[in-house]
């Protein structure tokens, strides 16, 4: 049986836990805002991108995780460390996120001949547990 003493830690903890994921939400918020405005411009303005969506959104994507590498590590997470000891394996965690988030997008639009707008939510939505759970627990870690 649990001591008062274990349960408010616990609950403490839990807080600061939902605290920090509604925050990775917001800052989530503003990553997909700069991800598809960025993809949006390319994919429209850009003949090449026109035709080469994946790659419109790789590097919609990149401008994205730029946002939440700043935030994450100011606000989020709050971490102090500005060294490479947090930018390498950020960098390696988005590297097997962008594979997953235009690999979801090439799925979607190629072989499930979704809407665009829709491969699009569900290539940002595949992707959010993934990036909150491993920048929890391997990027800034406390």
């Amino acid at each position: 049986m649990k001591t008062i003493k274990q349960v408010v830690k616990e609950s403490a903890r839990n807080k600061a836990l939902h605290k920090q994921f509604i925050k990775f939400g917001i800052v989530g918020v503003a990553n997909t805002v700069i991800d598809w405005t960025v993809y949006f411009i390319l994919s429209r303005f850009v003949p090449f991108f026109a035709s080469n969506l994946v790659y419109a959104k790789a590097i919609s994507f990149l401008f994205g995780v730029t946002n939440s590498y700043y935030w994450n590590r100011k606000w989020t997470f709050r971490s102090l460390n500005n060294s490479l000891s947090i930018f390498i394996p950020f960098f390696m965690l988005n590297v097997v996120s962008i594979i997953i988030n235009t690999g979801v997008m090439f799925v979607a639009l190629t072989y499930l001949s979704l809407p665009e707008i829709i491969a699009l939510g569900s290539a940002t939505a595949v992707t959010l547990l993934w990036n909150f759970v491993g920048s929890k627990l391997f990027v800034f870690k406390a």
